[in-house]
Parts: C-alpha cells; sequence; structure tokens
C-alpha cells in the first residue's frame, strides 16, 4: 500500500469544502450513468428520433461520451487528431451554442477520459509525456467557465514500467472517509509493449478535498490492462466496492473495498476469463451482479454475469465465434433491472434475462447473411466482403455496435439506442460512404422492432468505440458524437440532438402554430438538405418532400 507519497498542486481560487458529491440531480454524471455504470434511464419522452440540431466542434468528442448537468448543460471532453491538446466543453442543449471550453489540457491516454460532475466542480484526468517524464493529474474545472481550479498530482499516478498513466474519468464515491470528505478513484493504463509486470492497472484513492492519496491497489494484472475500464462502484455493507475489468485472458476481474479510514481490502481477483477490451461491467437492478462482456477472441463467451461480492461466475453466454450466431460484444452493456442489452459485432443487438444461475435470450436482431452452402454454421470467409451478405444494405449494416444506452418512457416503453462506429467495409472502398449510424430498437418483450437507422445521408462521421455515446437527458432528448481522429485522420467533430418526433410534422419550428415562418423554415432546411426536409423519408430532397409538407401543412395539426 502506498501511502503519504504525496505532492499536490493547488492553484488559485481552489477552495476546500466538506465534501465533494455527485451534483445533484445530474442525469449523466459520469460515463454511462455515474458509478453503477448501468446505461439505462426513466426519461419522459421515447424514442428520441428527430435530428433538432447539429453542430461541428473544433476536437471530436473523447471515449468517456457526454455528461448533463442538473440544468440539462452537456460536457464532454474532447480527442484531437491535429496535435493540440484536448479540451472540456461546455454546451447549450437548446440550441448546441458552445458556451465554455477549458485551456488545453495536456493528455494522450487521459484524452480517453470523459468528465465526472461533482456538486461544485467539474473532474477529469489527464496524462501526458512519456516514461520518466510522464505526469497524469486529476484536474478540478470551474462549472461556469470550465476555468482551473485545482490539480492533483502524485508520483503513484506515474509508475515506473509498463505504464501509461491514468485512463478515464473519476469515479466520486459517495461514504465520508476519515476526514469527513468524499474521495475519487481512478486506474492507471497499462503499456502495450514491454511484456513488463510492473503496476499498469493500478486503482488510487485520493481525497477529493485534501488530494491526499489514501491507498493505491495493484492488481497484478500486468501490461495486458491496457484496454480495461473501471467501473461499477458501488456501497455494500456502508463502504464503497470498486470493480475493475481489464484486458487480459485470464482472471481479468477485481473488486477492491476502500475501508473510509486510508487503507483498501481486497473482495475478490477473478472474473470472467476472457479479453474485456474496453466494455467493463455494469451493475443490474439490486446491486448483487455484475454484467460484462467481452471481446470475442477465440470461442469464449461473450457476456459473464459475475456475482459483485464474490467475483464467482453465474452464468456466461457462448462466444459461437465464426458461426452465423455470434456474439461478440465491445461495449459496455446496458442494465435495466434484470434485463442486460448487448450490441457488437456484425450489427447485432439483442438482451438477455437474468435467471439467477441462467439466462434466457427473448429476441436477437442482426443483418441477415448468407451461411457457407456446405456448412450452414459457417460464415463465408473473408465476412467484410459483399459476397459474404444477403443484400447490399445488410453489408453495410453489419458494422460494430460499440455503444449503446436503453431508456424507458413513462408509458413503460423500452428502447434502445445504439452507435455504430462505421459501416463495414470492402477491403476495395472504392466511392464506398464511411459513417457511423445511430440505430433505435424498441423492446417489445419477446419481440424486438427496428424503428429507426440513419447515416444521416452519409453525413454522420465515423467514431472509434462509438466516442461512449448515445447519451440522454432526463426529458429523454437524445445526443450523440461523430468524428474521431483514430478514424478520419483529424478534426472536427460533431455533436447531434434528436428529439422526440413533433406530431405535426408541419410545425416545422415547434411554435404550435401553422403559419408563414413554418414554411420559411421548411424551404431553408430544403435548400440546405437537411434531413428535416426529407419529408417523405427516401433519402432524396425533391419536389414530393414539398408536396407533402404542403399538404401536411393545409391539413392543420391535430
Amino acid at each position: 500500500m502506498l501511502k503519504n507519497a504525496l505532492a499536490i498542486t493547488v492553484l488559485a481560487g481552489f477552495a476546500v469544502s466538506a465534501s465533494a458529491q455527485y451534483q445533484a440531480g445530474s442525469f449523466w454524471p459520469d460515463y454511462k450513468g455515474g458509478p453503477l455504470r448501468q446505461a439505462s434511464k426513466v426519461v419522459a419522452e421515447a424514442p428520441a428520433t428527430e435530428l433538432e440540431w447539429e453542430i461541428t466542434t473544433d476536437q471530436p468528442a473523447a471515449f468517456g461520451g457526454i455528461s448533463v448537468d442538473a440544468d440539462g448543460y452537456l460536457y464532454f471532453k474532447s480527442r484531437p487528431g491535429d496535435g493540440s491538446l484536448p479540451k472540456v466543453y461546455k454546451v447549450d442543449p437548446t440550441n448546441g451554442n458552445i458556451l465554455a471550453t477549458s485551456p488545453g489540457l495536456a493528455g494522450d491516454a487521459g484524452a480517453y477520459a470523459g468528465v465526472s460532475l461533482g456538486t461544485t466542480h467539474v473532474w477529469t484526468a489527464v496524462t501526458s509525456g512519456s516514461g520518466a517524464t510522464r505526469v497524469s493529474k486529476i484536474i478540478k474545472l470551474n462549472y461556469a467557465d470550465l476555468s482551473v481550479a485545482g490539480e492533483y498530482t502524485n508520483a503513484a499516478f506515474d509508475t515506473a514500467g509498463s505504464s501509461l498513466g491514468l485512463r478515464g474519468a473519476p469515479i466520486i464515491g459517495s461514504v465520508p472517509n476519515q476526514r469527513g470528505n468524499v474521495n475519487l478513484y481512478v486506474h492507471m493504463r497499462g503499456d502495450t509493449a514491454g511484456g513488463s509486470l510492473s503496476p499498469s492497472g493500478l486503482i488510487h484513492c485520493v481525497d477529493s478535498i485534501t488530494g491526499q492519496l489514501d491507498w493505491s491497489y495493484d492488481p497484478l494484472m500486468g501490461n495486458t490492462t491496457f484496454f480495461g475500464a473501471f467501473g461499477p462502484g458501488w456501497v455494500s455493507g456502508g463502504k464503497m466496492h470498486l470493480a475493475y475489468f481489464g484486458n487480459q485472458a485470464v482472471a481479468s476481474g477485481v473488486c477492491v473495498r476502500d475501508n473510509a479510514d486510508g487503507t483498501y481490502t481486497e473482495v475478490w481477483f477473478g472474473g470472467p476469463d476472457n479479453f474485456n477490451w474496453i466494455g467493463s461491467g455494469a451493475m443490474n437492478g439490486t446491486s448483487d451482479t455484475i454484467y460484462v462482456t467481452t471481446f470475442n477472441d477465440g470461442d469464449t463467451p461473450s457476456m459473464w454475469a459475475v456475482n459483485a461480492m464474490t467475483g464467482a461466475q453465474k452464468w456466461s453466454v457462448p462466444g459461437r465465434r465464426g458461426t452465423v450466431h455470434e456474439l461478440n460484444f465491445f461495449g459496455r452493456p446496458a442494465a435495466f433491472g434484470n434485463r442486460v442489452y448487448a450490441c457488437g459485432g456484425y450489427g447485432v443487438v439483442t438482451c438477455f434475462d437474468d435467471l439467477g444461475t441462467s439466462y434466457n435470450q427473448p429476441w436477437e436482431l442482426r443483418p441477415a447473411h448468407v451461411p457457407n452452402p456446405s456448412d450452414p454454421d459457417q460464415f463465408i470467409a473473408p465476412t467484410n466482403t459483399r459476397d459474404a451478405w444477403m443484400t447490399e444494405a445488410d453489408f453495410f449494416n453489419s458494422g460494430e455496435i460499440t455503444a449503446y444506452t436503453v431508456v424507458e418512457n413513462g408509458a413503460g416503453e423500452r428502447y434502445i439506442y445504439a452507435m455504430m462506429q462505421q459501416q463495414n467495409q470492402d477491403p476495395n472502398l472504392g466511392t464506398d460512404p464511411l459513417t457511423a449510424q445511430l440505430i433505435v430498437v424498441k423492446d417489445n418483450g419477446t419481440t424486438a422492432t427496428e424503428i429507426l437507422r440513419t447515416n444521416l445521408n452519409n453525413n454522420m462521421p465515423p467514431t472509434r468505440f462509438g466516442n461512449g455515446s448515445p447519451t440522454v437527458d432526463a426529458d429523454g432528448n437524445l445526443y450523440c458524437v461523430g468524428g474521431s481522429p483514430s478514424v478520419t485522420g483529424g478534426n472536427p467533430g460533431k455533436l447531434y440532438k434528436f428529439v422526440v418526433e413533433n406530431p405535426c410534422r408541419a410545425d416545422t419550428n415547434g411554435d404550435g402554430v401553422l403559419n408563414f415562418f413554418d414554411v420559411q423554415t421548411f424551404l431553408a432546411w430544403f435548400s440546405a438538405h437537411d434531413d428535416r426536409a426529407d419529408f417523405v423519408d427516401d433519402n432524396v430532397f425533391n419536389f414530393f418532400d414539398v408536396q407533402t409538407f404542403l399538404a401536411e401543412f393545409s391539413a392543420g395539426c391535430p
């Protein structure tokens, strides 16, 4: 255990207070819905399928995704591709205006982090440099203008060897420590080279007010933890518990308890025996089971249900690698009660009901593909070519879905919002569009229905890992991002807002009155080839869209 090896940088205006809890009323206080990482919410309305606005940002959003504060403002951290420094952005949800940006925050691996929303400040983490010069920081930002309010650094954040410093946004605890403050929990990223077993997946516990490093836990996972992800974090027996699932093939999960007195206890070491990559775990509704999705390298299970307090595997879902039934999940699962949703490779969207020691898979949606006639349970290889798929549409819908969110509206209807990071591509790209897709699916209970699939007329830039989107707010508005330097080669990025469809489409400005201003708005959309002017919904802008709009305008609103 490391203690008191502390170096704190305190900037002007860094105020000390009694605690730094999550901001009350914030809807997505951290990546995928706070410490439990459930990626599911009850919202006022759904589904959000109508594009209300889109903005271009000078840098694309990082993997950490979008957070929404108690007033509805959006926050995300960027991951630039032109050598400039990442920043945190604050965006007005009503119109997409960028209200504030932080100073450039030096960081490379830390650019994967999103932001956590505290009671009085925004938290993030960065790391910069390499080897002996690497410096990692926990950074505290002011809500109003995103200026830097304070920084915590520590030699333990930059352990020599295979470490790449801090990765991911801090988890904010909810149990006071021995000083009466809540703690921040951060983890480190391992390197991909060297093969050293020096500390690379360390979990650190830091006082959110004083910056005191209370403890550091080394799960001894070695350098294979470079794509791991943190969470969930939950309270059991009055103590914070933190789970971490790393990128290695055996015993890739750990759980550690913060004893709130400057010490920790390793609760269990084990979990799924498979590569986790960046999916990590999501807690079920009763906080006794963690669902972990895994990247199916080999014919291994693709999802695990793990006992939260023992690490024991309760059940797992076969991956069926290489077959027409393959399940290969990449992003964090979405848990709603005891139903868990997963999306993944070859465009699959599915869910599982947790029956305790077993599971039921009520439905599965995926593009239709053509099996090998001589072996009906095998794909035709290679599967990323057109001749392996039933139709051209299936080929383009068979990419990898890497981020997804589940919502339930006031009527009890449940929807899955899924982001495909880019459409599957033929090795000979030619003129094929390289775009992301937003997919909306309704869960009917024992069946499912796809109600929207759009790449915004081939204009949605591809992302990497879905960039942690999509995200919803309490009203049910949906936010997702496009753009990634890893895929598009640089900046800029895109941010989109989708809303519940207006029952009166002719009321284009949404003021409840049909008049000249609605016609004016429609014509502006039409001239700009805005997707909202495609009233025929055929991805073509022509006379028939105008004709349909005028007919609905003349008929009036219901």
